[in-house]
């Protein structure tokens, strides 16, 4: 009786880890932002993005001076979105910035960003029922400067941070901010449908 007690409890022992398991995870996936991030992480693992085959003629393409470009003198659009800012790519002082006053609201931003941030914050109202909010935009070197002294583990070099070009938009919903925007559903949207407006979350959590 007693070796069949033993085997018995030895039994026990898987279905007890399933249960602390079960009671650890149940609760996490009852939150939507993990909700969220599982089956978009899923979806990103399991799903192919079919390219569309572009066919084109090489005698169609042509060259333009960048220059001209410059001047706009062709019909290609020249503007900062492109550029890249970081501690080994600085700004330089041939960078224009364009900044606009979006709406009044004391939000500063590059000017090819306001129309592009308009449709986002008009769907995220549309689709999500939320405010989209800007917590932080566009700052001048002495900003960055003092935010860099102020914490330099998360605060980019001054020079270095793409906020000093007006394309960088740190955007919250009411009452999310933070790695809490993905709680709500303005945090889902933009998480997932950003890139269709031109923007990408520069930090990922994965």
């Amino acid at each position: 009786m007693k070796k069949r007690n033993i085997i018995f409890r030895k039994r026990k022992h898987p279905v007890i880890f399933v249960m602390i398991v079960a009671v650890i995870m149940i609760p996490l996936f009852l939150r939507s932002d993990i909700r969220f991030i599982v089956e978009n992480t899923w979806n990103q693992n399991c799903l192919s993005a079919e390219l569309e085959k572009v066919n084109f003629s090489k005698n169609v393409l042509k060259s333009a001076p960048l220059l001209e470009i410059k001047k706009g003198e062709t019909d290609i659009a020249y503007n900062n979105t492109l550029c890249l800012v970081n501690n080994r790519y600085p700004i330089g002082q041939e960078l224009p910035f364009k900044l606009v006053d979006y709406n009044d609201t004391g939000v500063y931003m590059d000017e090819p960003l306001v129309e592009s941030y308009a449709e986002l914050s008009a769907d995220v109202k549309k689709y999500a029922g939320d405010t989209l909010f800007v917590m932080s935009h566009y700052r001048n070197e002495q900003e960055q400067k003092y935010l860099y002294e102020e914490d330099n583990n998360t605060a980019a070099l001054p020079g270095a941070s793409e906020h000093q070009t007006g394309l960088a938009l740190d955007v919250y919903a009411n009452g999310f901010a933070g790695s809490g925007f993905l709680k709500s559903d303005a945090g889902q949207y933009v998480n997932e449908n950003s890139w269709k407006y031109g923007f990408i979350i520069r930090y990922p959590l994965f």
